[in-house]
């Protein structure tokens, strides 16, 4: 992930200062790296169906309904669709997000974080480094080079794992296959179940979720999970910040674009006018609410800055991705790959710290602003 990091905060650097970007960019409703193909360079792909067959000598970034990665990639992968299907050789770390997740005689260098409805990693899959989870249901049937932390709501566990588990989960099963170097530390209602040839060298701890409300230091177990629930929240986030994205610029393609020129032309502008918004809106709203005739305006008033802030979210990632890929020297970039690199950018902001909040304020601002401008714009010229 820190790789992943210092590419798109230098990406990031470009919006400013005029450097040149090199990176391969496939969109298409079936988007196919060949099996003779080998790609110098990183990978940006996106497509209702995506297949990678050949070598990505880069990271890989892809989104899309359908993901079937086959081929080598000698960098790391970052996922987001509907169901995603890994059995290529990944030197470096996997970040994926789904509904389904299915990695199956997949060679990982680096480490692996999955957030999904299912996940299923076979026994003929192996990971280099650690495991994080943050899903529904969990088959692990693959050895783990490092330790297995997450959320999960029924895991069984049939493999080796080379240091501790720190996991929370409604029922744990180990397998005759399991073997845990180190300690298993778990929060769960139910008592671990596990064969009769499972081993576990180190402790097994477990904790009660009732009596966790009543300790005053949370444990590094809890600590543990919380990192890994958190880190579900911001892959639910991101995913679902391009599934809605997606529908909107299939809605309102047309006015995205204008919303994103305007924040090239004003952004100064733009983050002023943002900024009064998000004063004024809430003393509106207050004013109207206890008008009590006023209280139909103030739910309406509420609701609807509620969705412009989270439009915020997919105006700005547009703007960033367009720049990007104009930054690059490419023409006529396609919207929805300019969404998608711009939540990627994004979406890394958002795990360093201070950072973070700088980026999240800003682009609260910046998008509030130019949507306020293009709602004054459209009503000016409608009452002519």
């Amino acid at each position: 992930m820190r790789k992943v990091t210092i590419l798109l905060s230098f990406l990031l650097i470009t919006l400013i200062f005029p450097l040149s970007i090199s990176a391969k960019i496939i969109r298409n409703e079936l988007a196919i790296v060949a099996s003779n193909e080998v790609i110098d360079d990183d990978l940006f792909i996106g497509g209702e169906t995506v297949l990678v067959e050949g070598t990505v000598n880069g990271d890989l970034y892809v989104a899309g309904g359908n993901i079937i990665v086959k081929g080598k990639i000698n960098g790391d992968v970052l996922a987001a669709g509907g169901m995603i299907d890994i059995s290529g050789t990944v030197r470096g770390d996997i970040r994926a997000a789904g509904g389904n997740i299915i990695i199956k005689g997949s060679q990982i260098g680096g480490g692996l974080s999955l957030v999904g409805g299912n996940i299923s990693i076979d026994n003929e899959s192996s990971i280099g480094g650690g495991l994080v989870l943050g899903s529904g249901n969990a088959n692990i049937d693959a050895s783990v080079g490092r330790g297995l932390t997450g959320g999960v709501g029924n895991l069984l566990l049939n493999s080796s794992v080379g240091k501790d588990v720190n996991i929370g989960a409604g029922t744990i099963a180990l397998g005759p296959s399991a073997k845990v170097e180190g300690d298993f530390n778990y929060t769960s209602d139910e008592e671990l179940r596990a064969d009769q040839n499972a081993r576990i060298e180190g402790k097994i701890t477990r904790t009660d979720p009732d009596t966790l409300v009543d300790q005053e230091k949370v444990s590094q177990q809890g600590k543990s999970i919380a990192k890994a629930f958190g880190e579900g929240i911001r892959w639910w986030s991101f995913l679902s910040s391009l599934v809605t994205g997606m529908v909107f610029l299939l809605l309102f393609k047309k006015q995205a674009l204008l919303l994103s020129k305007s924040i090239n032309d004003y952004f100064l502008k733009n983050l002023g006018w943002g900024l009064m918004t998000m004063v004024m809106t809430p003393i509106l709203f207050i004013i109207l609410f206890f008008s009590v005739l006023g209280i139909p305006l103030a739910v309406i008033l509420a609701v609807l800055f509620a969705i412009e802030i989270y439009l915020t979210r997919i105006v700005v990632a547009v703007f960033v991705g367009n720049k990007l890929v104009e930054l690059a020297g490419k023409k006529d970039v396609n919207i929805y790959i300019a969404l998608i690199l711009g939540l990627v950018v994004l979406f890394v902001l958002s795990r360093i710290p201070v950072i973070s909040f700088i980026t999240t304020l800003t682009v609260t601002l910046v998008g509030l602003g130019a949507i306020f401008n293009f709602k004054r714009d459209f009503l000016t010229k409608n009452r002519k």
